[in-house]
């Protein structure tokens, strides 16, 4: 049996093009046979507004925003083997100790608007534009709703991983040893909770 020493769940916060469902995917494939659940907040608000194309943070209430950051709380502070992807999961987990905060940003925006074009079927300057927009309004929104700023601040995560720099494989990589196993750990065993 394989003891977990150092984080119960996992947060993958990012903007837009960042990386963060590649890399949600990835550990998914990876974790879910072992009992890891996984939650995107941003597939929560597309299902909601039927929209999947870049849906912004204003096209749900205050009040969703507050409830569905409430329960990713609930979840990562009461349970565990969860990786919870979305914007703003990081910062609403930055109190929590056992939830290992991952950053994912992207240094280069040519990237980022190729990945948006790519998934959203848009030219890429409309993906720099949509990229641009959603961001403003997003943090905007939520700057009123939490009384925050800087939600993507590195002080509020114990790892930032910048895929512009490092291939999914060695970002997966890069998360699994921050939470304190490797893929190599699980063949043939199981997580247990820590004793």
């Amino acid at each position: 049996m394989l003891q977990r020493l150092t984080f119960d769940n996992i947060t993958l916060s990012g903007g837009a093009g960042s990386g963060k469902s590649l890399l949600r995917e990835n550990l998914m494939f990876l974790l879910s046979p072992f009992g890891f659940r996984f939650i995107s907040t941003g597939q929560i608000v597309r299902d909601l507004t039927h929209d999947n194309i870049m849906p912004s943070a204003e096209k749900v209430s205050s009040e969703f925003d507050r409830k569905q950051e409430d329960k990713v709380f609930e979840i990562l502070a009461h349970e565990q083997f969860w990786v919870i992807d979305g914007w703003l999961a990081g910062w609403i987990a930055r109190d929590l100790e056992r939830t290992l905060r991952v950053l994912v940003i992207n240094s280069d925006d040519n990237l980022r608007a190729k990945r948006i074009a790519s998934r959203d079927k848009v030219s890429l300057n409309e993906a720099f534009s949509m990229m641009k927009e959603r961001e403003e309004k997003n943090f905007a929104k939520w700057e009123k709703v939490y009384g925050a700023k800087d939600f993507f601040d590195p002080n509020y995560y114990h790892l930032v991983v910048d895929t512009a720099k490092y291939g999914p494989f060695a970002t997966v990589g890069q998360v699994l040893d921050k939470f304190g196993v490797h893929p190599r750990d699980y063949q043939g065993q199981e997580i247990t909770e820590k004793q």
